[in-house]
């Protein structure tokens, strides 16, 4: 009670974001009252990958003269968002969206393996359908629809979900062609301190050492 979630969103950029997105509980699967951007949705999908910190994307870094003094350079002010713990479970949950869920159809359509993390979504009606995925060097996301909202679902082999995954994944296989170094990371996500890693026992419950066995 008198938690606002949506008070996250606002430190990672969402622009049009309105009382009711504070309050619903819809909010929690994305669904807010005017929508949000693909820009504003990538911009604020990286701050899972730069340890719960966002970093509003920017198009200029630096403008010099003619005779190389500095006339204009981007200043970079990072919004503590989420703790790096946070960030890492969320990231590493997401993994197995490309790994073994919504978007392996992704994964194997890319010419390159990175270590990444991602997640797919789908509107009202089958009226939108996103994708927005993450590796150490990049986040690059994409979403399908019409101006005027109808479903995406058709007849055709592909479900529109899939279309999505292989548009997603060969814009940026052709990014890969120009920026290899940067779009593939030889990097991967690296778990904080202050997280335990245990084994449980999915039947029982238990610890292995508890024992592990039907009841």
């Amino acid at each position: 009670v008198g938690q606002r979630p949506a008070t996250y969103l606002e430190k990672m950029g969402f622009t049009s974001l309105v009382e009711d997105d504070y309050t619903n509980l819809s909010t929690a699967i994305g669904s807010l009252k005017n929508g949000v951007t693909i820009e504003e949705n990538t911009n604020a999908f990286s701050t899972f990958a730069t340890d719960g910190k966002f970093i509003d994307a920017y198009l200029i870094d630096k403008i010099v003269d003619k005779k190389g003094n500095v006339v204009y350079q981007h200043k970079v002010n990072p919004v503590d968002v989420f703790s790096p713990q946070t960030a890492y479970l969320t990231l590493d949950m997401m993994r197995d969206v490309i790994n073994r869920g919504t978007a392996t159809s992704a994964k194997s359509r890319l010419k390159f393996q990175s270590d990444w993390a991602g997640k797919t979504g789908t509107g009202n009606d089958f009226n939108d359908s996103w994708f927005v995925a993450t590796n150490p060097n990049v986040t690059f996301g994409i979403w399908t629809g019409y101006d005027t909202p109808k479903s995406l679902k058709t007849s055709g082999s592909l479900s529109y979900s899939i279309r999505t995954n292989y548009l997603w994944a060969d814009l940026l296989n052709a990014a890969y062609d120009i920026k290899p170094d940067l779009i593939d990371s030889a990097d991967t996500f690296k778990m904080p301190g202050g997280i335990v890693r245990r084994s449980y026992c999915a039947v029982s419950g238990l610890l292995p050492s508890e024992g592990c066995s039907r009841a």
